[in-house]
């Protein structure tokens, strides 16, 4: 989990979001860390991630001669 109070330098200061539940903004962080665009590594059971098989299926759905007269190669 991300505990936004880890870089907190002033000690006055404190963090708290509003119109959102800690619940909520935590399970909105962990949603953002399995997405393909923040991605640090690709998960073993990526088959199971709908994102990555999506962006997956735009690549390879078609033959592989379509797919390279699409790129220009």
């Amino acid at each position: 989990m991300l505990d936004l109070r880890q870089f907190d330098d002033d000690d006055d200061w404190e963090y708290t979001p509003k119109g959102i539940s800690d619940e909520d903004f935590n399970e909105n962080v962990d949603y953002l860390k399995n997405h393909p665009l923040f991605m640090k590594e690709l998960p073993k059971d990526f088959d199971k991630n709908k994102d990555i098989t999506a962006l997956q299926n735009l690549i390879y759905d078609e033959e592989p001669v379509k797919i390279a007269k699409h790129l220009n190669v």
